[in-house]
């Protein structure tokens, strides 16, 4: 925690985790409970629509390449910053058609969240051999 708390860039990026990881798990448990409650979806329909969360991951995993050229660090926080407002879509989708708008904001998010987990995880690189198997 020493190494992490002096390196400049590693206290930066424990914090942004940090901050994500917060803002994710509130993401996370609300779509569900809305698509049910709010929306009248089945079991079935929410599984459809939250489909598009994997798609978006899958797509979010194939892009990090493409993210190299604006920096591990600047992919963290852009990633973030360009993806999660999506979310606003969500309180936007509806029944029918509009559940689309669900799907898209789902995908988006997914996506910038996987981009900033790859990002993050690179932080490997600049950690010292002896303390690799510490930095999770």
């Amino acid at each position: 925690m020493a190494f992490v708390a002096r390196h400049r860039l590693l206290r930066v990026i424990a914090l942004a985790t940090t901050v994500v990881n917060l803002f994710s798990v509130l993401l996370i448990s609300v779509p569900s409970e809305f698509l049910t409650r709010e929306l009248g979806f089945s079991a079935g329909a929410v599984g459809e629509t939250s489909s598009a969360t994997t798609a978006g991951g899958l797509a979010g995993a194939l892009s990090p390449v493409r993210w190299r050229a604006v920096g591990q660090a600047r992919a963290i926080w852009l990633s973030t910053a360009v993806t999660r407002p999506f979310a606003l879509l969500w309180p936007l989708a509806g029944a029918g058609p509009a559940a689309v708008l669900f799907a898209i904001g789902s995908a988006v998010v997914a996506a910038g969240g996987v981009v900033c987990n790859v990002a993050q995880v690179s932080r490997q690189v600049i950690c010292p051999d002896r303390l690799l198997g510490r930095l999770i």
